[in-house]
């Protein structure tokens, strides 16, 4: 009888307890459930702000390059004229250079190992062009050119590949340090021609370094 009498009486302190035990098994559920979603949406966030960071980038290096590859038809088909001014080069560079400043932030290797090497290419391009403003010489615009059609267009097509592979909406380089390192040979050959025909350019110095181009072994 006594014992019937304590199992009425602890019945409900064990329901209870097993009530407690339950809310907060669903209540832990439910806490991590949010950080999954936080987590989750954060996540998102970065990727959609990595996103729009890359395509933005590279609309603005294509609209760099277009400017730039038309200033310099245009001079090139009628150099006796008074030198245009380079309002419309100066109009692309602007954004792009806010943009590659954008993109640097994210920090990711690979493509900013290529965004400075295209940052590079663009500067010495700005600076080619402004040497010719100032004083034509045709051979120097033919050197430009060349390389602006050939070296540039490749670094603009590789930089796309590495932004879409970060992405992950794109297969990646099969040979990513061959395609840095030709794109460095070019531009310095480029350059280097272009000083011995009275100063295609400067390189540019500063941007992001890395071991790979000291160490071609990858």
């Amino acid at each position: 009888m006594r014992i019937g009498i304590i199992g009425t009486l602890t019945a409900p302190m064990a329901a209870a307890r097993s009530a407690t035990r339950a809310r907060r098994a669903e209540f832990d559920l439910q806490r991590q459930e949010r950080n999954e979603e936080r987590a989750h949406a954060d996540r998102r966030a970065a990727y959609e702000e990595k996103r729009d960071a890359y395509m933005e980038l590279n609309a603005t290096v294509r609209g760099f390059r277009t400017a730039a590859e038309t200033y310099l038809r245009d001079l090139i088909a009628d150099p006796t004229c008074e030198t245009p001014p380079m309002t419309s080069v100066d109009e692309a560079l602007q954004p792009y250079r806010s943009h590659y400043a954008r993109v640097q932030m994210l920090r990711p290797e690979r493509p900013m190992i290529i965004t400075s090497e295209v940052n590079r290419s663009i500067n010495s391009v700005y600076e080619a062009l402004v040497k010719l403003q100032q004083t034509y010489d045709a051979r120097m615009a033919e050197e430009l050119q060349k390389w602006m059609y050939g070296g540039v267009s490749e670094a603009v097509w590789v930089l796309r590949q590495v932004l879409r592979e970060d992405l992950g909406v794109g297969e990646p380089l099969t040979d990513f340090h061959g395609a840095l390192r030709l794109l460095q040979d070019v531009r310095k050959a480029s350059i280097d021609a272009g000083k011995r025909n009275r100063g295609l350019g400067i390189d540019a110095v500063g941007g992001y370094t890395s071991g790979i181009e000291a160490n071609p072994a990858g």
